[in-house]
């Protein structure tokens, strides 16, 4: 009787567990503050994949640093790129791109999606601090975002210009209508259901 309870035990705390990670979480992710270390990748070819996007506001932070005085030296952290995956079943209804602490010399700063997600255009060109958004979208999934922080120079002198800002990327999701949002935990629940059933009647047998 110990051996199958134990078992049963074992069972249900596992079926917790799995139930748990069933369903994600909205993405929050902080990249570097200019001067940090530089965390995402500096090209919108090869991403930095954050994962699934989940119903709620998802976000991702960071920060550029871009200068170039006298003679110029390859640039730490002027691009940040990262990509996100939109599930079947959700979809995108807003977005928004705030700037915070923007310093610039002969340069401007851009926020785009880079070839990605097709009913989804995004193009924030700033030169001063401030929030852009858009709203009312309906954006559904499945599909893969690429999204790009960085800079663009404007002066008449390459060998000396500056950019510095913090940014915050906001991503709304919500379920689509009609849509039905997959539980990808299911088959492994039902998987550990089996396994613990041929325990339980292996231990009844010995």
């Amino acid at each position: 009787m110990m051996i199958k309870r134990a078992h049963l035990n074992a069972c249900l705390v596992m079926l917790g567990c799995l139930a748990g990670d069933a369903w994600a979480a909205p993405i929050s992710y902080s990249a570097d503050g200019f001067g940090g270390a530089d965390l995402l990748s500096n090209s919108g070819f090869a991403p930095t994949n954050l994962g699934i996007l989940d119903i709620g506001t998802n976000t991702v932070s960071g920060g550029l640093y871009e200068a170039c005085i006298g003679s110029c030296t390859p640039n730490p952290d002027g691009v940040d790129a990262f990509s996100v995956d939109l599930p079947v079943g959700l979809q995108i209804t807003a977005l928004s791109f705030a700037v915070s602490n923007f310093g610039a010399r002969d340069s401007t700063g851009r926020a785009y999606d880079f070839d990605s997600y097709a009913p989804l255009s995004v193009d924030f060109p700033f030169s001063d601090n401030g929030l852009f958004s858009l709203s009312g979208l309906s954006a559904s999934g499945p599909g893969q975002l690429v999204f790009v922080a960085t800079g663009e120079f404007v002066g008449n002198d390459i060998s000396d210009y500056g950019l510095t800002y913090e940014y915050m990327w906001s991503i709304t999701v919500a379920g689509a209508p009609g849509g039905q949002v997959p539980e990808p935990g299911t088959l492994g629940l039902l998987g550990v259901a089996l396994a613990g059933l041929a325990l339980m009647r292996r231990a009844r047998r010995s």
